[in-house]
Formats: C-alpha cells, sequence, structure tokens
C-alpha cells in the first residue's frame, strides 16, 4: 500500500508541471501558434474523440504557449476523475502551426476485490464495507478508505491488531479449460504470486469480458487478523460516591480477563463498551447524580498487545435531593393526586429515570400522564423544569396544559361478515 501512494504521489507531481515541451523554450516566453491537428495517446477506455472534446481545444484555434487556453485544457481532463496524469505536449511544429498530443494515463479500473487471510470476519461481513464496484476506477484514496473500514470492523471485533495490505493483480493469461475460462493474475510486485478467476464461457461470450478484464486490476486484501486483545483492568479515575467494583458490574458486555471466569468474554469491542458507557451514566443519574458525565476514556496496551487496560475518567459532580415539586396550570387533578403518580417526597434522591417514567410514561401506566390520557384528554402535555436551589438540591417546576377532554362520538365497524351490530 505504502508503495502504490508513494507512486501515484510521484505522478501527481508530475501534473504540477502543466506543459512538457518536446522543444526547449525560454520559460518566460510565449509564443502564438494555430493547431493543426491533436492527437491522444494512452487511452485505453476514454475515447480519443470525448478527450479532445473534454480537452476545450480545437483545431484552428489560436493558443499562446505556455497560456491559459493550454493550461485549462489540462484541468478540465484532469477534472474528469478518471486520468492520474495528464500532459500536453507539442508533436510536431510547422512553421508558425502545431500538432499537440495529449498523453493521458488513466487509473486502474477494478475487476475484482478479494479477501485472504479472514477468518474471524466472513467475506460477506466484509463486503459490506464496499461501495466500489467493477469497472469502476480505482483512486488510492477509495483503496486507503476500504482498508480503514476494515480495519475498523476487526477493531470492533476486539481485534485490535489486525492488519491490512491492498495487494495489486495485473491480468497475465487466459486459460479455456472445458466450458471455463480461467483468467490467471499476477502481483505487481511479486511475479511469482498469482490469482485465479473463472467465469464461464457463456458469460465470456456474452459481456466481451477478456479484452475488458486484460486493462483491469484484481485487488486482493491481505488480512493478518492477530490475536485479539482483552482486558486487563477496568481502571476508574475521579470516583468516591461507588467504588471501582460497584461500576464494573453495571457494564454489561465490557468485563476483565479473569482465569475463573472461563464462561464470560473479556474481549473489548469499542461498540458494546460505548453501550456500557451509557448504562454507567445511567446508573449515575439514578442515583441523583444529574451532572455525571465521563470526561474520557483511553487505552494502555500491554508489551504483547494482547491485553489493555481501560481507563475511564469520570465527573460525579453532586447528588441532588428533591426539595419542592409544585405543580401549574392542573384544574382537572390536586397536586396530591399528581404527586401520588410522581411518587416523589421531600428528601428523596432525585432518580431521573424514575422521574421521567412517572411523569410521562411507565409499564404500570401509573405515570401522571397516563392519568389524563386514560380520560380522555388526548392533547395533555406537560413541561418539567429542575432548578438546583442549593448544592444538594431541586426544586422541580411542572407547567400542564391539560386541553380539552375528548369523548367517543360513534363507533364504526368494517370488515364484520358473520356478525352483525345492534
Amino acid at each position: 500500500m505504502q508503495n502504490y501512494t508513494q507512486r501515484n504521489l510521484l505522478k501527481l507531481s508530475l501534473i504540477i508541471l502543466v506543459l512538457s515541451f518536446i522543444e526547449v523554450y525560454p520559460q518566460a516566453q510565449k509564443v502564438n501558434y494555430r493547431i493543426l491537428g491533436i492527437s491522444v495517446v494512452g487511452n485505453k477506455s476514454a475515447d480519443a474523440g470525448l478527450v479532445i472534446s473534454n480537452s476545450g481545444l480545437k483545431i484552428g484555434d489560436e493558443v499562446s504557449v505556455p497560456g491559459d487556453q493550454t493550461n485549462n485544457a489540462i484541468k478540465h481532463l484532469w477534472n474528469l476523475g478518471i486520468f492520474e496524469n495528464v500532459e500536453l505536449l507539442i508533436e510536431k511544429k510547422i512553421d508558425d502551426g502545431i500538432f499537440l498530443q495529449i498523453k493521458v494515463k488513466e487509473y486502474l479500473r477494478l475487476e475484482k476485490i478479494a479477501f485472504r487471510g479472514n477468518d474471524e470476519l466472513s467475506e460477506t461481513d466484509l463486503n459490506k464495507k464496499i461501495t466500489i464496484v467493477r469497472g469502476q476506477t480505482l483512486k488510492p484514496q477509495e483503496i486507503t478508505r476500504i482498508s480503514n473500514k476494515i480495519k475498523a470492523n476487526y477493531d470492533e471485533e476486539g481485534y485490535l491488531n489486525a492488519t491490512v495490505e491492498p495487494k495489486f493483480y495485473s491480468f497475465f493469461r487466459a486459460d479455456t479449460i472445458d466450458k471455463d475460462v480461467n483468467i490467471i493474475w499476477r502481483d505487481d510486485n511479486d511475479l511469482s504470486k498469482e490469482y485465479t478467476t473463472t467465469f464461464s464461457l457463456d458469460k465470456v461470450s456474452t459481456v466481451n469480458s477478456i479484452n475488458r478484464i486484460k486493462d483491469r486490476t484484481v485487488v486482493v486484501f491481505d488480512i493478518d487478523e492477530g490475536q485479539e486483545v482483552t482486558v486487563r483492568n477496568i481502571i476508574f479515575r475521579g470516583n468516591t460516591a461507588y467504588e471501582d467494583g460497584d461500576l464494573k458490574s453495571e457494564f454489561d458486555d465490557t468485563k476483565e480477563a479473569r482465569w475463573w471466569k472461563f464462561w464470560s468474554s473479556a474481549k473489548f469491542k469499542r461498540d458494546k463498551f460505548e453501550k456500557d458507557k451509557e448504562l454507567l451514566t445511567k446508573y449515575y443519574r439514578k442515583n441523583g447524580y444529574r451532572d455525571f458525565g465521563i470526561l474520557r476514556d483511553s487505552v494502555a496496551y500491554t508489551e504483547d498487545k494482547k491485553q489493555l487496560d481501560l481507563i475511564i475518567d469520570v465527573y460525579e459532580g453532586q447528588q441532588y435531593k428533591v426539595r419542592n415539586i409544585k405543580w401549574e396550570g392542573n384544574t382537572v387533578y390536586t397536586d396530591e393526586q399528581l404527586d401520588e403518580r410522581l411518587d416523589f417526597k421531600k428528601g428523596d434522591v432525585f432518580d431521573y429515570e424514575k422521574f421521567n417514567q412517572n411523569l410521562h410514561y411507565n409499564e404500570k401506566q401509573s405515570d401522571a400522564s397516563s392519568l389524563y390520557q386514560d380520560n380522555g384528554y388526548l392533547g395533555f402535555n406537560l413541561d418539567a423544569k429542575e432548578d438546583k436551589v442549593t448544592s444538594d438540591s431541586v426544586d422541580i417546576n411542572i407547567k400542564v396544559n391539560e386541553g380539552n377532554r375528548f369523548k367517543i362520538g360513534r363507533v364504526e365497524i368494517a370488515g364484520n361478515d358473520k356478525t352483525r351490530i345492534k
């Protein structure tokens, strides 16, 4: 991958030269010429006529060399996104006329993407990360993007030591065996390594594949999955209200590797860890720590990179208790009836989860909202605000918009062929 990128960076740097001339002129000298002819070389899939048309140059035009027209011609062709190198050459000069040659090198085009060395992740899983299709131009940044996506997929599965290296294979030969055609591809950097793809003769004749394949590339992603990384220690910093053990127990999937926990996996998975952090936040806020937050998390690998220590910095803040609860706008039900539904008393720990459930919805439908909605107040809504009044207390102000009460006017039943309605 590194050699491929360096090679293409070198090619891109050549484009900065903008124009190359067979004849050398002083840098500051500009000469006007009439274009007598334009040819294209180096194109494989791109039509020569379309290349000339997109350059903006035409036979009979008078151009300055160097000048804006020639510079813009290269820019227009570069912007097509199908060439990795574009040069404009004076092929021949006759008096005040010139024959121009547009020399291009097309990006590789993809024939197939394959994977090698993947045991833990299936080819189906890896292909989900691929958006490039057969026949598409193959730019270096696209290969890098795919490599990074594959690596991220392994990271999520706990294989943080996995490496991904793309190898490029060019067409070598086609062998016909019975009703199939075997296409042999060779590694661009190691001709002793080959890769084979197979087509049926019917398919080859239908899509004229052989001629197209000759100018395409097979990309094989060599994957070294490495050994999965397990969590050696989970370390919390900044916690004083709860011990590390209490906080670790809130995690569903992120566990420490211990020899006696043979039934439990300690493999580190980033996506699972993110969900466990949400559980930790939920735990603190359930216990009145409404300002709790995870400041940062980091990992420290062991020397052999087989294990890691997971370090989590937290801000606990103050534990809050309920001081006063005030209802505004309620006329149908009294404060006492709504307080009973909310189920908080002065001095109770402010359980944020319980507060929201008892205000808006809980499984028993014993919340304040259900009291209204079950009695026809379908447009009812609540707006709750928590105000910190001391270092460890909150006042809760709840505005009630009761709306109108709805009654059932008529019930219609459709599709009843056997049962009559009276």
